[in-house]
């Protein structure tokens, strides 16, 4: 429900402020996907060629003898490791700072290795985004990320550790570290995420 009043009108109405379609499965096992799609934003083309509503549009292979690898390819999450980015920002009152500069979504191919409760993660993805690739760049720049989400003690105590590396120029990269540390213990959990690297 929205109210808004200005000198000109007054208004009071339902209003959704997310009106999403969301299609998930399995084709066959050991292959998956996923779209997620805004119908109620602008549905212009953006210069990915997809439709700048389109959040989520990717296929996932499980591979090897005990499908501890994952291939993903397509539009799908960036692999930032932070509790903070892992949740819905509709949930999220106040971003930090450096939250709200990556873009959540991106064209790009990702690897997954499975191991002992944790997950390693390899990922290429576009990155012309105006914050971080100069404007001449901005159709050529691409990024590069590794991640390792942990979780230890039963999940009581989760852990997530980050780098990448974005496209500036043909010359110049900028570097992004993060880290995570979540505490669980019963209906009480603690989160903290460290960021450091550099943007427009």
């Amino acid at each position: 429900l929205k109210y808004m009043t200005d000198a000109e009108q007054e208004v009071f109405q339902f209003e959704p402020q997310a009106l999403k379609l969301c299609l998930d499965g399995e084709i066959t096992p050991g292959i998956r996907y996923k779209l997620v799609h805004r119908l109620n934003v602008s549905q212009e083309i953006a210069s990915d060629g997809l439709s700048k509503a389109t959040d989520q549009m990717w296929l996932a292979f499980d591979l090897g003898k005990r499908r501890n690898w994952t291939l993903t390819v397509g539009k799908q999450p960036v692999q930032l490791a932070a509790f903070e980015y892992e949740y819905n920002p509709a949930d999220n009152y106040l971003s930090t700072r450096a939250n709200a500069t990556f873009d959540c979504y991106q064209i790009g191919a990702n690897i997954a290795y499975n191991f002992l409760g944790q997950t390693l993660n390899l990922q290429v993805f576009n990155s012309g985004r105006p914050q971080f690739a100069e404007s001449r760049y901005e159709k050529k720049a691409l990024a590069g990320s590794w991640s390792l989400a942990g979780s230890f003690l039963e999940g009581s105590l989760n852990t997530r550790l980050g780098y990448m590396a974005l496209q500036h120029s043909s010359s110049k990269l900028y570097s992004w570290v993060t880290t995570g540390l979540q505490v669980n213990a019963g209906a009480f959990t603690s989160e903290m995420d460290y960021y450091i690297g550099t943007y427009n």
